[in-house]
This record gives structure tokens, C-alpha cells and sequence, in this order.
């Protein structure tokens, strides 16, 4: 008996030794990585001031104008209780196809129309509201997640494609994928048997500041998820750049030639890990199938995915199952852009410099996006030291 007990601690010894040198190992690689990419960018700043640049102009010109108002409208239906009153109109659809409450149905549509992280912001704040439990914000996180037409179409197909049509495939992929999932998901939570959460809470009409306040709550909220996706693709941008220009890429593309991997593609595999803006205008430049294009969408990159987890870090995930779906919804974008392909025929594409896009309709200046992220954060600030000075 003793001996048995002596064992027990022995391999219980040994494993916390064991997940203490793993921990360490950890630790130790990316200290390594962060002290290697510091000197690189001391000795090499060029490397890193490229992409940075690059980050920025995407912020300016794309990100922020296209993204903004739909994430403040998102925010904004459901902190005025509009959600509310528009969930009685889609509840029977939103429950039948994905085994979810009506309030659910305005977040989902705006995830179609705004793009990647709409959706999770729009999950973020129906948790909030307490208008959906823990399984429902983790399945719903799950799948919208892709690309809105202001990418897809105005971005990628007008202003790198020179080709709306193509654009409208790569939606309209993105879409039926993300249904799809959503579908599944509603199927896998019924054959579980999960309870349907489904609260009702009552709008109040007697407040009569509810506009004002949501305006404001909307504004911060969007203003702040706004600056942190701006940050995490500007960072994403210089790794980026630094792989490029260090010859990491070249390294990957002879490790992969050694499995049959070709090099058009190998080449493009980093841009497509990252950021899928440096995914989509790099399968360009390789004139690589829009399918490829399809699926660097559909997986949407690092960078998305860091954007989304800073938005709902108060919500339980599996970050495993995340990446999973993202894969899962990438095939699935693949494989219906290649059936669009197939059925109806294409002309052959012009392609175009990624440079062009300034002067989509969907863009702005660098200056007017960032007076709107000013004007906003300075008009908090009003609102807020006035609220303090009418409580004194």
C-alpha cells in the first residue's frame, strides 16, 4: 500500500515537472522570437516601417469608413431595445434554420452586411444584455464570421479584380458557408437536447434619454473595438513584411517544395496565416484561382481572429473550435466559388495594382477617418465630464 501511495506522488511529481518544462519551453521560444524580432527591426527598421505603412493606409482608407457606422448601428439596435421589437418578426425564421431567439436575427443579418468582426460585436453585446446565454453567444461566434460586400464586392472585386461578378461570388460563398454552419450548429444543439434560451425583457418606454445614451454607449464602444483592430492589423502588417523581407517566406517555400507544395502557393501561405488583406492582393499579384482568394476570406486571417477575441473576451470559446469552423468555413467558400465557376463562365480577369483602391467610392481620405475616430472620442469626453458636472 505504502508503495502504491509512493508511486502516486512519483508520476504526480513527475508530471507537474513536466508541464513546468513545458511552460518553460514556452516561454523561452518566445522570448526568442520577441528578442530576434526586435533586432531585426534595430538593425533592419525599413522592414517594419514598410508594413506599418501599409497597416495604416488600410486603416485609413478601408477599415475605418467601411466598418465603423455598421458597427455603431449594430451596437445601436440593440442597446435601444430596437432589436427587441424586430426580433418578433424573425424569431420563427432565426429558430427554425439555427436554433436561436429572435434577438439573435438583426446581429446575424448585420454580420452578412458589415463583415468580420460586426458579427462578434453584435454577439458581445446581446450577451451583455443578458438576451443570450453561454451556448448560444459561443455557437453564434462560431459562424458569423466573413466577409461583408464592402470587402468582398467594392474591395476585391472592383478594386483589385476589376471584376464586380467576381466579388458578388466571393459573397455570396461567404455567405451560404456561414449559413451553413449556422445550420449545423442549430442541428447539433437540438440532437444534443440544449434548452432554448429565450428571454423576454420588456422595453422601456418611459426613458426618455434611452436615444441619447445608446448614441453615446454605441460611439465609445465602437470607437475603442475600432482602435484595437486598427493596432492588431498594423502589428500583423510589419510581421508580415519583416518575414518578407528576412527571406522567412523563401524558407517555407523550399520546405514545401520538398512536399509538392508549388511555389505560387507556398508563397502566398503566410499572408494567408496573418491578414487576409495581404492574402487576397498577394493571390492576385501570383494570379493565383479565386477560389484561393474564396478560402483566404472564409478563414480571415490571425489578425481577424485576435480583432474578435479582444471584442469578446468575457465569453466563453473553444479557441480550437474557433479555428476549426474558420477552416471548415474557408473549404466551404472553396468549394461554392469553384461551383459558381464551373456553372457559370468568367471572362478572363484584369488584374490590377492593390494601389487602386483609394479610389474606390466605398473609400475615404486618411484624414477624414481619422478626424471621425477624433471627433467621436472627443465628443465622449464632452458628454462624460457633463454627466459628472449635472451629478455634482
Amino acid at each position: 500500500m505504502i508503495s502504491i501511495i509512493n508511486n502516486i506522488k512519483t508520476v504526480k511529481i513527475k508530471s507537474l515537472v513536466t508541464s513546468k518544462s513545458r511552460e518553460e519551453i514556452k516561454y523561452s521560444v518566445l522570448t526568442a522570437m520577441v528578442i530576434l524580432t526586435f533586432s531585426i527591426m534595430t538593425i533592419h527598421p525599413d522592414y517594419y516601417i514598410l508594413g506599418a505603412k501599409t497597416g495604416i493606409k488600410f486603416c485609413g482608407n478601408i477599415l475605418i469608413p467601411s466598418l465603423f457606422p455598421f458597427m455603431f448601428l449594430t451596437s445601436f439596435i440593440i442597446k435601444s431595445g430596437i432589436s427587441k421589437k424586430l426580433s418578433k418578426m424573425v424569431s420563427p425564421i432565426i429558430k427554425f434554420l439555427f436554433y436561436l431567439p429572435g434577438c439573435a436575427g438583426p446581429t446575424i443579418i448585420l454580420s452578412f452586411l458589415g463583415g468580420y468582426p460586426v458579427g462578434a460585436k453584435g454577439v458581445k453585446d446581446l450577451y451583455d444584455e443578458k438576451l443570450i446565454n453561454d451556448e448560444q453567444a459561443e455557437r453564434m461566434l462560431y459562424f458569423t464570421v466573413g466577409s461583408g460586400p464592402a470587402f468582398a464586392v467594392s474591395i476585391v472585386g472592383m478594386g483589385l479584380l476589376n471584376d464586380y461578378r467576381c466579388g458578388l461570388i466571393i459573397f455570396i460563398s461567404q455567405v451560404l458557408s456561414i449559413i451553413l454552419i449556422g445550420i449545423f450548429l442549430g442541428i447539433n444543439a437540438r440532437i444534443k437536447k440544449t434548452s432554448f434560451y429565450d428571454q423576454k425583457l420588456n422595453i422601456k418606454n418611459d426613458n426618455q434619454n434611452i436615444v441619447i445614451n445608446s448614441i453615446i454607449k454605441s460611439s465609445y464602444d465602437t470607437a475603442i473595438n475600432i482602435i484595437n483592430m486598427c493596432a492588431l492589423i498594423i502589428i500583423f502588417c510589419c510581421l508580415i513584411s519583416i518575414s518578407k523581407h528576412t527571406g522567412l517566406i523563401n524558407i517555407l517555400c523550399l520546405a514545401l517544395s520538398s512536399i509538392n507544395v508549388s511555389e505560387n502557393i507556398s508563397e502566398n501561405i503566410i499572408p494567408i496565416i496573418f491578414e487576409v488583406t495581404s492574402a487576397c492582393n498577394q493571390c492576385i499579384n501570383l494570379k493565383l484561382p479565386l477560389e484561393l482568394i474564396s478560402f483566404s476570406l472564409g478563414w480571415a486571417g490571425l489578425c481577424i481572429h485576435f480583432q474578435i477575441f479582444s471584442i469578446i473576451e468575457d465569453i466563453k470559446i473553444s479557441y480550437l473550435k474557433f479555428i476549426l469552423f474558420r477552416i471548415i468555413h474557408g473549404l466551404l467558400s472553396f468549394l461554392i466559388t469553384k461551383a459558381f465557376i464551373n456553372y457559370y463562365t468568367i471572362s478572363t480577369l484584369t488584374f490590377s495594382n492593390f494601389q487602386k483602391i483609394n479610389s474606390l467610392p466605398t473609400s475615404t481620405s486618411f484624414l477624414g477617418s481619422i478626424s471621425l475616430l477624433i471627433t467621436c472620442l472627443c465628443f465622449i469626453i464632452t458628454i462624460h465630464k457633463d454627466s459628472e458636472c449635472h451629478r455634482k
